[in-house]
């Protein structure tokens, strides 16, 4: 057999005629360039339609495919690390060739790459240093004490970096958002990242497990795979970016860290809004002065974080993704569990007096007024209580 072409899913073709490539430089992937197809032929018999295949893609699988006359072969969701993939054909007189192989690499992405391990791992051992220098000058108690205030100082930071100053502005849709920390921060998140020069936008609200550092860093990792995986492309699917941010969070985290996530993606001058929900509490619909959560079966997903691609938990078809039209003057609200567990000085939760306050305040609003309603609202609940 031969192996014709190499090229991305839906996207180009990397490399033809990849039998005669071997004794070259071997081909070498960016991270994001991880859905591979490979296409084949029976170099005798071109065309001859008893000809069937097999596949195997090293390391990833020790076994052969089975047999199919389908001459083409889909790998999604690659790792990065050194592939090799070979194929064998069988005529119809059930002669076995002698397999071909082609290999490859995926690199790591920046994050993962040696320098930065080795960044951490410097980090790592001044941190230490100074918190010991610290403990023996006054006293190991006093010492605690003070890194965790730091940790939470340095949670903060990154949390903060993390949220944009403003949303970029997309034309058809007024957008706000607010973020206030809490006492004990960590892994709370929310981004608004612009697509294809204005033309899409994801805003994500995420809420990692996890208090200070342990929580804030992961945060880092979503923020960076959010932006790598869109880079300046419409996504055709918010499943498949859950997909990604669940075997990163798994392979990475080992499964110790969950991840809910609300994913909305907008189209400019557009009214059908695309929702992802994987935890997080469902959006509250704004329309004709009144208000409510939008209730489908597609938003109650899990938590990501499990490895669900590769303990066969779930696949895309088991996955959802949810539609809404906001028409003008209607409004659309992702909150954090935070604005439902602010409760006053009797120990009510005011999520029920808040949205009651912005459902008969909310009229001819646009999104900043509405948030500087909704935010007076609980703070002079926090002062009167």
């Amino acid at each position: 057999p031969m192996i014709r072409r190499l090229e991305e899913i839906d996207s180009e073709t990397l490399r033809e005629n990849l039998t005669t490539w071997p004794q070259q430089a071997k081909l070498l992937l960016s991270s994001d360039r991880n859905n591979l197809k490979f296409s084949v032929a029976d170099a005798a018999y071109i065309g001859n339609r008893d000809t069937e295949f097999q596949f195997r893609l090293s390391p990833q699988s020790t076994n052969w495919s089975n047999w199919t006359t389908e001459p083409t072969r889909d790998y999604t969701f690659l790792h990065h690390g050194e592939y090799t993939f070979s194929v064998r054909m069988r005529n119809d007189f059930d002669q076995v060739s002698e397999p071909v192989h082609y290999s490859f690499e995926i690199l790591p992405p920046w994050y993962l790459h040696p320098l930065a391990y080795f960044f951490y791992f410097i980090a790592g051992i001044f941190s230490l240093i100074g918190m010991v220098i610290y403990s023996r000058k006054r006293g190991f108690a006093k010492a605690e004490k003070v890194y965790l205030k730091r940790e939470l100082q340095s949670a903060v930071e990154i949390q903060r970096t993390l949220i944009p100053d403003q949303f970029p502005e997309l034309d058809g849709f007024s957008l706000a958002g607010y973020f206030s920390p809490a006492s004990d921060v960590g892994g709370d998140y929310y981004d608004a990242i612009l697509v294809e020069n204005g033309k899409s936008m994801l805003i994500s609200l995420a809420d990692i497990e996890g208090k200070r550092m342990a929580g804030a860093v992961p945060a880092t990792l979503l923020n960076g795979l959010l932006n790598g995986v869109i880079g300046n492309k419409t996504p055709k699917s918010l499943v498949e970016i859950a997909l990604r941010i669940d075997s990163l969070f798994y392979s990475k985290l080992k499964g110790k860290r969950r991840v809910a996530i609300l994913m909305a993606m907008l189209q400019k001058n557009g009214n059908n809004v695309r929702l992802f929900n994987a935890g997080c509490h469902l959006p509250l619909f704004l329309s004709n002065g009144q208000a409510s959560e939008i209730r489908s079966d597609d938003l109650l997903n899990a938590p990501l974080g499990n490895g669900m691609a590769e303990r066969g938990l779930s696949s895309l078809a088991e996955l959802n993704e949810h539609r809404v039209l906001v028409n003008a003057g209607e409004s659309l609200i992702l909150y954090s569990d935070g604005v439902r567990e602010l409760k006053d000085s009797a120990g009510n939760k005011l999520f029920p007096k808040l949205l009651e306050n912005t459902q008969v305040n909310f009229d001819d609003k646009d999104a900043p007024e509405i948030v500087r309603i909704m935010v007076d609202f609980i703070n002079q609940a926090k002062r009167d209580g």
